[in-house]
């Protein structure tokens, strides 16, 4: 699972929020089980026949994963930039003197 504790602690208070889920208390165990609102909108989701259910982690990881991609490579073109702008820098400054 990806995200801080923070953004995950979020996201489970908004799906408890929302009743998608509610709280169950066994011992020292908190589990969260789907309420029937939770079940039906899995149930839609996986009725509408995407290729990729929204309400599976595919999705989402495919995402992340394509950020991290891009970010990796904008990262790589700024470093390539910079470094032909310093290649040409020394060649520039001897064309004008």
């Amino acid at each position: 699972m990806e995200g801080t504790d923070a953004t995950i602690a979020e996201h489970i208070a908004k799906i408890i929020e929302r009743e998608y889920v509610t709280e169950k208390q066994e011992q020292k165990i908190k589990y969260l089980v789907p309420s029937s609102l939770g079940v039906g909108l899995v149930e839609g989701y996986n009725a509408i026949g995407f290729d990729r259910s929204l309400s599976k982690p595919h999705l989402r990881a495919e995402v992340s994963y394509l950020f991290l991609v891009n970010t990796v490579l904008t990262d790589r073109r700024n470093i390539e930039c910079s470094r032909s702008a310093m290649d040409y820098k020394p060649r520039e400054m001897s064309c004008i003197s």
